[in-house]
């Protein structure tokens, strides 16, 4: 046996393999079984090839860009293919090249995937026509991952750059990055009934398109085992657990990339001036084949990186400004590959340090002899205070990353060129020695807060200023966490399993409506208009959360957003009683009364809008949102995060907190529950979109179901386990290093 790929129940492919390089054929022809529209679109955004199949002014419609073109999408990923970022990574050994594991890794992915579509023949049916790929495919695909919220998200503002006079374009939309949210949760040996470790991991992502989590289990014998989430295209774990340990990430509030503007010389817009001397920009020009024939687009680049033009940042006669991106690398695979054949949290230390390169994931993990483990292990722009007091833009640290959240550097100084740690392995990034890590024998969570509050019992401060801010207000999401862990760990208290667990975080409450609800109902019942009344009475009747069949949950989000212009943040000014450092869970809190008419007018919104589009004012979160199983209608659980939701939905269509019908598209996707317990590890989890993307599979919405109903089913981990619930399997015999 080289390669063997069995299904359990709900579709969960376990591949075992004799090596890295089988074993990545393993997942390909998994991934490709089970979404092979998915590979299909992303092959051909990181080829540059959507304008030819799918039209140039079409919307890209999926990843961090969705709203740019495909011409667009096009011109920035056939430059980034030739870039250094790919170039200079595949000629170079490891730490600063890719690992020669990982590249036996990609290239049996890569004779898999092919071998898939030999067999199949077109995997796309309902898709774009696949093609065989390369391992380049595979890099870029990787680097595409890393982007997220970098360079990636800024397609539209890169490609329009251009000297002034020479492209009609107009400039692109400021920087708007995708959603930034995830939950998770690690237990130590203090916080468990029966002393192991123990790990929620809930990320935050798509339900739809080339990016959705789906499970996998991965076994090399002796070697290899480890089971969770991985994404169509990458050969990875990226949430999971083995034998030893369980590793999760969420979206880290470190800064990825900074802008430099620059002066340029009088008359020649392509020169800029760096300490006193011209210098000229490089060109590139890259061309495209769409529907209509090939476009040619020149881009223009600096010592600082390439320009961008964008209504905050435009190209004009007399400045520019330069993206300086530090998540341009795919070395990131090399530490998720290491991570996840750690068999100990020193090794993960250890082995996290040697690349620092992840572009936007904060690391969290467990041992099964409970200890838990924190770390930002990203690459971060060596921007240090001084640097950012002397920016010609300095953010305010509690701003949302958006393009006002961006510092800009003086581009004509040295000074403010990025510095190097000693401990870096590359240059222009901070060692992990300075950058945020805790290990606790109690517990670990974050939220995608800023490091600070991982644990209320022991505060991270004094770190850069360019990782967020510290000793400030939490969001709600992460203040409802830690207040109900705190409150099971208090006077003694031990979580005894997943399913306590889950009853302490996911009963889908709304942290908003603890603080603010008995405030509201009062303000409302002093007021002399039914109208008001009514809403005092569907309020004062409802049961704090968004579970599918609450009344009054639907009501409230829509008041929530009505009065809050913020969607991930609620403002200060909305609270009677201050934040005190003192108090980082309690405070803020209650209705500020200062604040009334605009509260009274944000109810008046919110039953106006229920009445517009033909709700009750009670009605239930089950008439306003949905996941799709042909004719029928999937009611899902939970709402936004910004009104203290740590069962977080979003919907695919429409702004977040509007409450119109419709399908969700965002949130809770992968739920994990690892238990490290005396006689071993044991797990549950749910896809909640499910594993097939194709419709008429029996996996296409079964976890769906299991999930609406409040249930999870059990990983199986144990070879024993796997083997018992085999529903089909195939193998591939010794293929001489073809597989």
């Amino acid at each position: 046996m080289a390669v063997t790929l069995r299904y359990t129940s709900y579709g969960v492919p376990h591949v075992e393999a004799d090596s890295f390089r089988e074993l990545g054929w393993g997942i390909a022809w998994a991934h490709a079984e089970q979404t092979p529209d998915s590979l299909a679109q992303r092959w051909l955004t990181v080829r540059g090839a959507r304008s030819a199949a799918f039209g140039a002014d079409a919307a890209v419609g999926d990843g961090p860009a969705p709203t740019v073109t495909n011409l667009r999408s096009d011109l920035w990923w056939t430059r980034t293919r030739t870039s250094p970022a790919l170039t200079t990574a595949l000629s170079l050994p490891a730490p600063l090249g890719v690992d020669d594991e990982v590249r036996d890794l990609v290239d049996g992915y890569v004779d898999g995937y092919n071998a898939f579509l030999s067999e199949r023949g077109d995997a796309g049916e309902r898709g774009p026509t696949a093609s065989p790929i390369t391992a380049d495919d595979v890099y870029a695909r990787a680097l595409h991952w890393n982007t997220f919220r970098s360079s990636g998200a800024m397609i539209d503002q890169l490609t329009r750059a251009a000297p002034p006079g020479a492209d009609p374009s107009a400039p692109a939309p400021d920087f708007a990055p995708p959603p930034q949210e995830s939950n998770m949760l690690m237990l130590g040996r203090e916080a468990t009934a029966h002393g192991g470790g123990m790990m929620f991991s809930n990320p935050h992502w798509y339900w739809w398109g080339p990016d959705g989590f789906r499970e996998l289990h991965l076994t090399v014998p002796g070697v290899l085992d480890v089971y969770g989430s991985t994404v169509p295209g990458l050969p990875l774990i990226m949430t999971g657990f083995t034998p030893d340990l369980a590793f999760a990430g969420t979206s880290s509030f470190s800064q990825r990339f900074c802008l430099y503007r620059l002066e340029l010389v009088p008359g020649r817009p392509t020169a800029y001036v760096f300490e006193g001397r011209e210098r000229e920009m490089t060109r590139e020009t890259v061309t495209v084949r769409t529907e209509h024939g090939d476009v040619e687009h020149t881009f223009w680049s600096t010592l600082h990186g390439p320009l961008i033009h964008s209504e905050r940042h435009p190209w004009t006669p007399a400045r520019a400004y330069a993206l300086a991106d530090v998540a341009l690398s795919v070395r990131w695979l090399n530490q998720q590959w290491a991570l996840m054949r750690s068999r100990s949290l020193d090794e993960v230390d250890a082995v996290t340090r040697r690349s620092m390169a992840v572009g936007w994931r904060n690391l969290m993990a467990v041992s099964r002899d409970g200890e838990a483990f924190y770390a930002d292990r990203t690459a971060v722009p060596h921007i240090d205070d001084a640097q950012l007091d002397d920016a010609l833009w300095r953010p305010d640290p509690e701003a949302r990353r958006d393009d006002e959240s961006v510092p800009v550097l003086d581009g004509t100084r040295e000074a403010s060129l990025w510095g190097t740690d000693a401990d870096a392995p590359t240059p222009g990034i901070f060692g992990a020695d300075s950058l945020p890590q805790l290990r606790r024998a109690d517990y670990l969570a974050n939220q995608n807060d800023t490091h600070w509050l991982n644990s209320l019992r022991q505060p991270l401060e004094g770190f850069p200023r360019v990782l967020g801010a510290e000793r400030t207000a939490r969001t709600l999401r992460t203040r409802f966490a830690l207040t109900r862990v705190e409150s099971a760990l208090r006077h003694g208290g031990r979580v005894r399993d997943p399913e306590h667990l889950r009853e302490l975080l996911f009963d889908s409450a709304v942290w908003s409506a603890e603080l603010w609800r008995a405030d509201l109902v009062g303000l409302l019942r002093a007021q002399a208009d039914p109208a008001l009344a009514e809403a005092a009475d569907v309020l004062a009747g409802w049961d704090g959360t968004e579970a599918v069949g609450s009344r009054g949950a639907v009501l409230w989000r829509a008041f929530f957003f009505a009065l809050c212009e913020d969607n991930e943040r609620v403002e200060a000014s909305l609270f009677e009683r201050p934040f005190d450092v003192r108090d980082p869970l309690r405070t803020p809190h209650g209705l500020a009364t200062a604040q009334s008419a605009r509260i009274l007018a944000a109810v008046r919104a919110a039953g106006s809008r229920l009445r517009e589009l033909g709700l009750r004012l009670d009605a239930a979160v089950e008439d306003v949102q949905y996941l799709p199983d042909g004719d029928e209608r999937i009611p899902i659980p939970g709402g936004p995060g910004a009104q203290g939701q740590y069962n977080l939905v979003e919907p695919r269509h429409g702004a977040v907190g509007d409450v119109a019908p419709g399908e969700i598209g965002y949130g809770t996707g992968f739920l994990l529950w690892v238990d490290y317990r005396p006689d071993g590890v044991q797990a549950e989890s749910v896809v909640v979109y499910s594993q097939s993307e194709d419709p008429t599979s029996p996996h296409h919405r079964d976890q769906s179901r299991l999930y609406a109903s409040g249930r999870t089913k059990p990983v199986r981990f144990a070879r024993e386990d796997v083997l018992r619930d085999t529903l089909r399997e195939r193998r591939w015999p010794d293929r001489d290093g073809a597989a």
